[in-house]
C-alpha cells in the first residue's frame, strides 16, 4: 500500500476538519400564538434531493424551534447574508419562548407566500419550506424538508459561512 501514514485522531478534532460550513436561520411560526414568527441559527443543514429539492435540518430537540417545527410543519430556510454576523450571535443567546426576536433585534423581514414565514429581506436566499419526515438522532432530529419556493433579494448578497470557533466571514465568490 501507498499514500501517507494516517493515525487516529479524537473525534471532536475530526468534526472540526468540516469547516467552512453553511450557516443560516430556521424560521418557524408558533400557530398556537397568532403565527408569532422565530428564529434560530442553524449550521447543521444540507441538500439531500433535487427532485424534488429538499433539504436536511439538525435540530436540538430541546429547542423553542424544534418545538413550532413539528406543530407547523413548515419553515423558512435563510442562508445567512454577510451583513448578518451579529444577528447570527444574537437570535443564539435568547429563546423564542420568552423573548419576540423579530420585534426585539427589529429584523427586516416580508412575509413569504408559500410557508407562511418571514423571508428576512438580508438573507442570501430564503428557502420556504415543509416538513415531510424527521428522525430522532441521539438528541437532535433530523427533519426532512421540501422546497416549495426561493427568493433572492434583486441586488445579490454574499453569504456567511462558518470557518469554526465562533468565526464567520463571506462566501467567495459573490
Amino acid at each position: 500500500m501507498t499514500g501517507a501514514a494516517m493515525k487516529q485522531i479524537p473525534i471532536n478534532d475530526a468534526i472540526n476538519l468540516k469547516f467552512p460550513e453553511w450557516v443560516g436561520f430556521l424560521i418557524t411560526c408558533d400557530p398556537d400564538a397568532g403565527n408569532k414568527p422565530n428564529l434560530m441559527p442553524i449550521g447543521w443543514m444540507m441538500c439531500c434531493s433535487f427532485e424534488p429539492p429538499m433539504l436536511a435540518l439538525g435540530v436540538g430537540q430541546s429547542r423553542y424551534s424544534h418545538q413550532l417545527l413539528v406543530k407547523s410543519r413548515t419553515c423558512v430556510i435563510a442562508l445567512a447574508g454577510e451583513g448578518q454576523a451579529e444577528l447570527l450571535r444574537r437570535t443564539g443567546t435568547c429563546s423564542g419562548r420568552t423573548v419576540d426576536k423579530f420585534q426585539e433585534l427589529n429584523i427586516p423581514f416580508r412575509r413569504g407566500l408559500q410557508a407562511g414565514c418571514p423571508l428576512l429581506t438580508e438573507a442570501a436566499v430564503n428557502f420556504e419550506c415543509e416538513v415531510t419526515d424527521r428522525m430522532a438522532t441521539g438528541d437532535h432530529t433530523v427533519f426532512a424538508v421540501r422546497i416549495l419556493a426561493a427568493h433572492a433579494p434583486d441586488h445579490p448578497i454574499r453569504k456567511l459561512e462558518n470557518w469554526g470557533g465562533n468565526r464567520l466571514a463571506p462566501a467567495v465568490p459573490l
